[in-house]
């Protein structure tokens, strides 16, 4: 992903930028506020990933995974400016 800065949850400007998904956000695609790697791995590569990625070209998505009550990993998704 071509993107030049990672911004905060609550941010409207996107370009060229990763944005976490919000809590809100997080239930409405994983269907809890703290989704683990199994949940992810359900939509992994799917459209409805993408369509959170609301900046188009050259801007992301980040998610917090967890696991055992504590967060354990982010994964990043987007769309290429190449």
């Amino acid at each position: 992903i071509d993107v030049q800065a990672a911004l905060p949850v609550d941010a409207t400007d996107e370009f060229g930028a990763i944005r976490p998904l919000s809590d809100a956000e997080c239930e409405e695609l994983f269907g809890t506020a703290q989704p683990g790697r199994a949940d992810y791995e359900v939509l992994a590569n799917s459209e409805q990933l993408y369509d959170y990625v609301t900046g188009g070209r050259w801007t992301g998505r980040a998610a917090v995974l967890w696991a055992d009550a504590s967060p354990s990993e982010i994964v990043i998704w987007g769309i290429s400016g190449d």
